[in-house]
This record gives C-alpha cells, structure tokens and sequence, in this order.
C-alpha cells in the first residue's frame, strides 16, 4: 500500500506568519487558514489571526513607529463592522494583495463608492495596518511614500472611508468621503 500525504504548500507562509504574531506577543495556530489561489499579480497574503481589530492593529503598529489618527476614540468604536465582508474579530483568515510599496496605480482615481459598483474589494483597515507592520518588519521601510491608500473595505458610518499614508514621518489615517476620487487616492485590491 502506498500511503498518499499531501503536504501544505503554504507551510512555510503560514510559519512566518505565526512568527510574526509570535514576535508581537500574540500566540496563534494558523494551520487551518485557508489561503486564496492567486489569480495573477496578487503574490502578497496577508494572514489575519482572530482577534485583530484596526484599533488593536494600529496599537501594534505605534510600538514600532509614530502614528497619528483623526479621532481621539477608539477606531474599534467608529468603523462600522456591518459593512466589512471581512473581520478578524471572530475568525482568523487570508487575503491576497499586490505585492507593492505605493497602492494600486490601476485604482487612482476611483471612489470607494465606484470600486464597490465595479464589485472591486478593498483593503480594510486593519489588514492596511498589518500589511504596513509586516513589511516593515521585513524591510525596516514604509508603504504609501507617495500616494494614500483608499481603505475601501471599511467603512466610517455609511459615507465615510479611511485613508492611510506616510507623511512627515508617521503612519497618519484620515477619512474621505466614499463619493471623493483623486489622482492620490488609490485603493489596494483584495482577493479572499
């Protein structure tokens, strides 16, 4: 008899990953994430552990290097969760984005209430922000240098949208409007 064993060929993906969060003092069993095919161009996963949200996300990044944000509150008290397809709240799971420094130059230009028409799936929040620790953890440099990310998989009540960048040495996160559209805004398309 021939025994059939198929290994996952994740395995060492899912490793750093746990190494990661490891390093971070969150202890996680990633074994069972269920990773997405790449249809093309999408060659960065991103393994959200349960229990990250965007204020404990953003916590994460300030131990590494300055952030500043527009509201005094918890941003666990303003993103509107209803919205998101995804949250890491209840149930650890993976996403696939282009591998890049600045987000998507195809996606300059366009609202998030347009991306949403087109059925184009944004960056949330909090996988923006731990995108931006992982990176630099591997790099010891910063995404967004030139343009802001349109995190249009979350939302700030119903017509709101946060943005991330790097500006004046800082992670900053602001908000636009989901009907607002500029050169600079360039959302970061999701595969899950």
């Amino acid at each position: 008899k021939k025994i059939l064993v198929r290994l996952n060929p994740y395995a060492d993906l899912i490793a750093d990953w746990e190494k990661f969060y490891r390093d971070l003092g969150i202890n996680c069993d990633l074994s069972d994430v269920r990773i997405p095919d790449d249809p093309g161009g999408f060659g960065r996963v991103i393994i959200m552990t349960q229990g990250i949200t965007p204020q404990s996300a953003y916590d994460l990044c300030a131990k590494f290097f300055t952030c500043w944000r527009w509201i005094d509150r918890s941003l666990d008290e303003v993103i509107d969760f209803s919205f998101q397809n995804r949250s890491a709240k209840n149930h650890t799971y993976a996403i696939r984005i282009r591998d890049r420094i600045e987000a998507d130059e195809e996606l300059k230009n366009l609202s998030a209430s347009q991306l949403k028409s087109m059925g184009i799936p944004g960056i949330a929040l909090e996988e923006r922000f731990i995108y931006e620790l992982k990176y630099f953890k591997e790099t010891g440099k910063h995404l967004d240098i030139k343009y802001i990310t349109l995190c249009a998989g979350s939302r700030v009540g119903d017509d709101i949208v946060p943005l991330v960048y790097r500006r004046e040495g800082k992670i900053t996160v602001f908000i636009a409007g989901i009907l607002e559209a500029c050169y600079e805004f360039r959302a970061r398309a999701v595969v899950s």
